[in-house]
């Protein structure tokens, strides 16, 4: 019997007093209106989270939109420079074709034939005339096997040019 007491002491429900009831439930309100707060608070904290991650994905989308406007003007850029590059591409094989085409007419022009007194004079030698075109004027000989044509004709030019220095020099 005594084990029966012992059990049924465990088992018996005992029905809280009035006072017990009360404090049990207004802390059962504090914890509810504690727990309230930290969701406010939590949802608050989450909302502003939100509008600073809106915030950044407004900023990263206008960020976009340049990159995008200003990879469209580069390509743009691209694309006219590339059609210039075939322009001179263009050009630069037109150049090319005109100088052949030049090159080839110019080989194939022939030589003039030389004159009979063009000949005889080769053949011979002769004689032309040094002159400044105003005072001094002089015939200067030369012969073909002459070693010595080009300084004689030098020296006859320096000859006229001297002559000139001495006609417009001052008097001493």
């Amino acid at each position: 019997m005594e084990k029966i007491l012992n059990h049924r002491d465990r088992y018996i429900c005992s029905v809280p007093s009035s006072e017990q009831v009360k404090e049990k439930f207004n802390d059962f309100l504090a914890q509810l209106d504690k727990l309230n707060r930290q969701s406010y608070d939590q949802l608050a904290q989450d909302a502003e989270k939100m509008e600073n991650q809106k915030d950044k994905i407004a900023d990263l989308k206008n960020k976009l939109l340049i990159r995008e406007k200003n990879k469209k003007s580069l390509e743009k850029e691209l694309l006219s420079s590339a059609e210039l590059l075939e322009e001179l591409n263009t050009e630069k094989t037109n150049s090319i074709v005109e100088n052949m085409e030049m090159e080839s007419r110019k080989n194939q022009t022939k030589a003039r034939k030389t004159s009979m007194s063009d000949e005889k004079i080769f053949e011979e030698g002769s004689t032309i005339v040094i002159t400044d075109r105003r005072d001094y004027t002089h015939k200067f000989y030369y012969d073909i096997d002459d070693e010595k044509i080009e300084e004689k004709l030098w020296e006859e030019i320096e000859k006229c040019a001297d002559f000139d220095l001495k006609k417009n020099s001052p008097p001493h």
